[in-house]
């Protein structure tokens, strides 16, 4: 669960099978009918369609100085130079046919958010590639195991500077599902240009055989470390 580091995020979430695609890479998604999460949705989290799939995301809150200038570089910011955690957890029920999920973290920039899922540069986010979208992680398809549930936890840290504003890895990524690691690489190690306003993250998913019968995001967090 959150701890007193955590800054912003989203607990038990619900992953709604019937809008993902065995077999296929997804962004995790809004939820496409009200009441499905508290808050949502909200203006700046529409509710999925077809059309327009809507991405759930998680980022560093705007800068709390009163210095206008800081607020829009992000200087002298608590995440200014200041190594920061984004943590994901899943709990996933497998039918009885089985199912395998993979897991992966993508940072987008502000750019390609603030339109909304309706614009045109929006659909690198949905499309998990594309200028102003990085993969950070990428992890492995793991068997969940037919009609039994596991969890997947997966975290990284990072740090960025208002100077040079690039976001950079602390260390290597670690994911686990019940106990066990699971083979997981950094991507990339750095992702350049950066304003405070860009450090935004994502997860994408795939059921790699067939769909689960329940899932729930039950953290996706970034915590102060």
């Amino acid at each position: 669960m959150a701890n007193q580091n955590t800054v912003v995020g989203f607990q038990n979430f619900p992953i709604t099978p019937s809008q993902y695609t065995a077999g296929t890479a997804s962004a995790v998604l809004v939820p496409n009918a009200s009441g499905v999460y508290p808050g949502l949705p909200s203006p700046e989290f529409p509710l999925s369609t077809t059309t327009f799939p809507s991405v759930l995301t998680v980022s560093v809150p705007p800068e709390l100085n009163t210095a206008a200038s800081n607020a829009v570089t992000g200087a002298t910011s608590a995440f200014d130079g200041h190594p920061f955690e984004v943590r994901a957890s899943v709990k996933i029920t497998a039918p009885a046919g089985n199912t395998s999920m993979l897991l992966n973290l993508y940072q987008a920039t502000n750019a390609v958010l603030s339109g909304g899922p309706s614009s045109s540069a929006y659909s690198v986010v949905t499309a998990l590639a594309g200028t102003g979208v990085s993969k950070l992680i990428t992890g492995t398809s793991t068997a969940v195991g037919a009609s039994t549930s596991a969890v997947f936890t997966m975290q990284a840290q990072y740090i960025w500077d208002s100077v040079s504003k690039t976001l950079n890895v602390v260390g290597a990524p670690i994911e686990w599902m019940a106990g066990t690691t699971i083979s997981t690489t950094a991507t990339t190690t750095s992702v350049t240009g950066l304003t405070v306003a860009d450090l935004n993250f994502y997860l994408g998913v795939t059921f790699t055989t067939t769909l689960p019968t329940s899932c729930t995001l039950t953290e996706f967090v970034i915590n102060r470390i």
